[in-house]
């Protein structure tokens, strides 16, 4: 059976020597080479969000995982949340929160738009919020929000910023050491063009003082347990999933020999390429404010069959859309590694699909 070319939101496809990492002798979590290799990972990860090395927390688990830990460390137990609801994930942020017990109150925007500065600027003048919640790129719908402009806003009101980067690091330029946001995650499976199962978390000194290990319901997701592992891995708290990290190193090596600036400028022009197909073919996207990274086309009906026959004309798997959209939505990721040639094949596959595809034009 032929290995499909990935063409969805992630996870995305793997350079030659990633998977060669992956394929490594195993080694000891506690051994002198992780040690080295995991501070080297450290270092690697911060210039990928423009921060420093004592800021990044690296832990095995999905992109919800730093999800989930931001809430439960920082904002559970009644604390007001306002969190900016674009797509399935702003609002997935949304129900964690509550799941923590947080109060929470949802900016929700409509039209495939980023939130505005004016409107979140009114949201948080009406009540004392502990955070605002957001999406970097909503990987649902290809919206992108405009979150340095947005974490200014935060920023004048006092609020604490998390962000939600699963989609975007690596692909959008997110400058932590800006110091506008305070809790930044992404994954492992995106524009970094690694394998899953590595959340990589950025924390700001401000909020990273008010950490106190022990005090959240959680064991697994008390960032307080884990920010000692990253100044000594050699602490045993769980093992980590050696060989993602290992594969993740070498990935972010190829990011930082690529150039941070350059992999983002590779991803506009893929977005503006996937925007163009848009513009020519008449396939309306979901979204206004547009990711560079991920692209949903909406297509009326058909969409599992369109992305059957793309499989099967073309071996390029792409995505339909998430919860009620499935049947009407075709998401295309275009990040990692992906270049103007596979681009560029899989919009024309795309396109033969529709047309083949009886009943699907939009």
């Amino acid at each position: 059976m032929r290995q499909p070319i990935l063409m969805i939101p992630g996870p995305t496809n793997l350079d030659r020597s990633v998977l060669e990492a992956l394929a490594l002798p195993a080694i000891g979590h506690t051994s002198g080479e992780f040690y080295d290799e995991f501070g080297e990972l450290l270092a690697l990860a911060a210039s990928a969000f423009m921060a420093k090395k004592e800021q990044m927390v690296v832990i095995t688990g999905s992109g919800t995982f730093g999800m989930e830990s931001g809430i439960a460390t920082f904002l559970g137990n009644g604390k007001k949340v306002l969190a900016i609801v674009n797509g399935f994930f702003g609002e997935r942020f949304a129900q964690i929160a509550e799941i923590y017990g947080s109060k929470v109150r949802r900016l929700t925007v409509g039209d495939g738009r980023s939130a505005g500065e004016d409107e979140l600027a009114r949201a948080l003048s009406e009540d004392d919020y502990e955070a605002v919640l957001m999406v970097h790129s909503e990987t649902s719908n290809g919206v992108l929000n405009d979150v340095s402009a947005l974490a200014r806003v935060a920023k004048e009101k006092g609020v604490y910023t998390f962000v939600d980067a699963v989609s975007s690091l690596g692909g959008v330029k997110l400058d932590f050491g800006s110091g506008l946001y305070d809790f930044v995650f992404a994954s492992s499976q995106k524009c970094l063009a690694a394998p899953p199962g590595a959340a990589l978390i950025a924390i700001s000194d401000e909020l990273r003082s008010v950490i106190r290990s022990g005090t959240v319901r959680s064991y697994y997701f008390d960032l307080g347990r884990w920010v000692d592992i990253m100044k000594d891995p050699k602490i045993y708290l769980t093992t980590p999933a050696i060989p993602n990290f290992r594969a993740l190193r070498v990935a972010l090596k190829n990011l930082v020999n690529e150039g941070v600036e350059r992999r983002w400028e590779r991803h506009s022009m893929l977005g503006r390429t996937a925007w163009r197909f848009s513009d020519d073919t008449g396939i309306r996207l979901l979204a206004r404010d547009r990711s560079p990274t991920v692209s949903a086309f909406y297509v009326g009906k058909g969409a599992p069959a369109i992305k059957e026959r793309i499989l099967k004309d073309r071996n390029i798997l792409v995505a339909t859309g998430i919860g009620g959209e499935r049947d009407s939505v075709i998401r295309i990721g275009h990040l990692g590694l992906t270049d103007k040639r596979l681009m560029d094949e899989t919009l024309a596959a795309f396109s033969e699909a529709l047309r083949s595809v009886a009943g699907s034009s939009p």
